[in-house]
């Protein structure tokens, strides 16, 4: 079960952290090694082709609950542009990456 809060509080997540921790998931059969360091990083320079993509939404989508048709918006040239989207649409966030990872493992 994803441990979650409201939109409206809470301290702001580490959304470099919760995106590299991510990357690790979504990159594990590719045995590629890729990194964010900035939130303006651009999604496909940090080395995600368009399945890493389609994947990387749809665990933003679970995570915050974003509807079918609004996960199909997620913008994805910058990981701050995405995870925005995320966080103004959904309808919950995780409270921590650890919650968020252990939710979608």
């Amino acid at each position: 079960m994803l441990a979650c809060t409201s939109l409206n509080g809470g301290a702001k997540m580490d959304r470099i952290a919760l995106f590299n921790e991510l990357l690790k998931i979504i990159k594990v059969i590719g045995g590629e090694n890729v990194e964010a360091k900035s939130e303006n990083d651009s999604i496909k320079d940090i080395g995600l082709d368009s399945l890493d993509i389609v994947m990387l939404c749809m665990y933003l989508s679970e995570l915050y609950g974003l509807s079918e048709e609004k996960a199909k918006d997620i913008p994805i040239d910058t990981i701050k542009k995405a995870f925005d989207y995320a966080e103004s649409r959904g309808t919950q966030k995780p409270e921590s990456v650890e919650s968020a990872i252990e939710a979608i493992k």
